[in-house]
């Protein structure tokens, strides 16, 4: 359910700032797909607060964002933007996101709108 506000909420934002329709498919798919790779994430730490986890369970947590790149590059490598919307969907424009602290024009556009919507 979440995930179906996040990609709709999103292609809204996207509408509103002028995508184009190829750009509108993209973004509700990242939208949708952004936390794909959770499923390989223990469940036990998955549904731990997020303060009490350690910085190793943290860094296992985080990196749910790289999973799920990695399995929709196996499914098509022609969906590279996508999956790099998924990796980045929690980068921050001031570089103090995740996973490799990226700064605003290294972020993804389609990424920056994720991560808004998700953070939202």
């Amino acid at each position: 359910m979440i995930s179906n506000i996040v990609q709709q909420f999103s292609i809204v934002l996207a509408i509103g700032i002028g995508y184009s329709y190829d750009r509108l498919t993209e973004i509700g798919a990242a939208g949708l797909l952004r936390d794909v790779g959770i499923g390989k994430i223990p469940a036990d730490l998955f549904h731990k607060n997020i303060e009490s986890l350690s910085r190793s369970e943290q860094k296992i947590v985080e990196a749910h964002s790289e999973f799920g790149y990695r399995a929709i590059l196996e499914s098509d490598h022609s969906l590279e933007n996508l999956a790099i919307c998924t990796l980045q969907h929690h980068e921050r424009m001031d570089g103090t996101g995740y996973l490799n602290q990226l700064h605003e024009k290294q972020i993804e556009p389609c990424a920056r709108i994720i991560a808004i919507i998700n953070t939202y």
